[in-house]
């Protein structure tokens, strides 16, 4: 049987006001000045009350001793930096000191030659220190660069992603991981013989570098051995660093020498 209008408007009455009873409110209902709806709080009273101060929760330690001398205790550790709450916070500031005092730049080439251009062309041989490495405030003065200035942060660009040619999707698919450095240990079922052999095996590694002949085929330049170390005071001046010279878009920690010499318009052919 078809539902007359009047029965329909009735309905949809019913079910507003049965909402609007669930929700706490009454149809119709015109909101206080200043408040946005009825049961809710406006901006401002929002933020009154966040910037209320709460009241501190005092226990009673009257009939509890240890309870008392355990909360004295543990006031004196907070106090003076002990206790869980000041391990917390020291073990926080070690993770951030270990986590943020990589201040460097690494700057890798093709090979010796071309870097040594780099160095001599690039200001960088002036900001050589007793380490090996090079001092990125001395480098950004001989480049006319000031580190104490504000530098705004600049947007990145939108790298689009060029489609892969044929010859390096076939590059990739004749790529193969590189000789791992245990292959030459020959085992014998000792293991203090055997762990000998592969910390020694490790260690011969480390010191020829990559395999040439997979280097050859597969290295990457930020794979090159040949590489110069350009460090900071602290993070700041080497984020700022890589904004002035406009490095942002190669990267911030490993980079190839050749984009770093095509932004600061160095030539690398030899003379």
């Amino acid at each position: 049987m078809a539902i007359s209008d009047e029965v329909r408007a009735k309905l949809n009455a019913a079910k507003a006001k049965g909402l609007a009873a669930l929700a706490g409110k009454t149809p119709n209902a015109t909101p206080a000045p200043g408040r946005p709806a009825a049961g809710k709080l406006s901006a401002a009273e929002m933020k009154a009350a966040m910037a209320k101060d709460k009241p501190k929760k005092v226990v009673d330690y009257t009939d509890d001793p240890e309870g008392a001398a355990r909360a004295a205790e543990k006031a004196r550790l907070d106090e003076t930096g002990g206790g869980l709450s000041g391990v917390t916070k020291a073990w926080a500031e070690k993770f951030k000191a270990m986590n943020d005092t990589e201040f460097w730049l690494s700057i890798t080439f093709p090979s010796a030659a071309v870097r040594d251009v780099f160095v001599a062309r690039s200001g960088l041989e002036a900001a050589l220190t007793e380490s090996g490495h090079y001092n990125g405030h001395v480098w950004a003065e001989s480049l006319n660069y000031d580190l104490e200035a504000v530098v705004p942060a600049k947007p990145r660009r939108l790298r689009v992603r060029k489609k892969a040619t044929a010859a390096e999707m076939k590059s990739a698919f004749r790529y193969r991981a590189h000789p791992s450095a245990l292959d030459s240990v020959e085992y014998t079922g000792d293991l203090e013989v055997d762990t000998a052999s592969e910390l020694a095996a490790i260690r011969d590694a480390f010191d020829v570098g990559l395999d040439p002949a997979w280097a050859a085929e597969h290295a990457d330049i930020l794979d090159s051995s040949h590489w110069v170390t350009v460090f900071f005071r602290d993070r700041d001046h080497k984020d700022k660093f890589v904004r002035l010279i406009d490095l942002a878009d190669i990267g911030d920690k490993y980079l190839s020498g050749l984009l770093v010499s095509e932004t600061l318009g160095i030539p690398l052919d030899p003379e």
